[in-house]
């Protein structure tokens, strides 16, 4: 039977949490125990996370995503050493997944935590910005909030000019949607 890289990935990292309680005291390592079996590891989780969005996307449900993500930006969240890029991203994500069903406020809500996790975390004239700003943009552009889309349109298309991971051309039709 052949093993999954997740599943040799998995085992590593109980062999070398194993490695590590020799060598500490009895109470230490029931602690420690604990948290190896209780908190998942980050490339654990973003894994489960990417595996959400994939079933979501190939069975059309954005439920499916919510759901994963959710659970996962907890379980990032509980760790010891939390991968802030990547409850940034995740956070991003479960916005558009709130997106794809017209749950706006909730969408909202999601993208500006984002994009002040992205603020926190990156220089304010970086490129990782633009995903934010630009799914602000959108949520605002599907509920025909011109006036407050513009500026993120905006900031979006600045920041893709920095070498984002968004395409500036994809920036380039709703700015002109809302020029008109």
């Amino acid at each position: 039977e052949y093993l999954s890289a997740l599943d040799v990935q998995s085992m590593a990292l109980t062999e070398l949490g194993r490695a590590r309680l020799v060598q500490k005291s009895d109470s230490t390592k029931e602690a420690l125990l604990k948290q190896i079996y209780k908190i998942k590891d980050p490339i654990i989780a973003s894994h489960e996370a990417s595996m959400a969005i994939k079933q979501a996307n190939q069975q059309n449900d954005p439920n499916i995503a919510i759901n994963g993500l959710t659970k996962v930006l907890a379980d990032f969240k509980q760790m010891s050493e939390p991968v802030e890029e990547e409850i940034a991203q995740f956070t991003l994500e479960l916005g558009l997944a709130h997106l794809k069903l017209q749950r706006y406020q909730l969408a909202e809500q999601q993208f500006k935590e984002s994009l002040k996790l992205h603020e926190d975390l990156y220089d304010p004239d970086a490129g990782e910005l633009a995903q934010p700003l630009y799914s602000l943009a959108s949520l605002y552009t599907e509920q025909a909030d011109f006036e407050k889309a513009l500026p993120y349109f905006e900031k979006a298309a600045s920041a893709c000019r920095l070498s984002s991971p968004i395409n500036i051309n994809q920036l380039a039709y709703p700015l002109l949607a809302i020029e008109i």
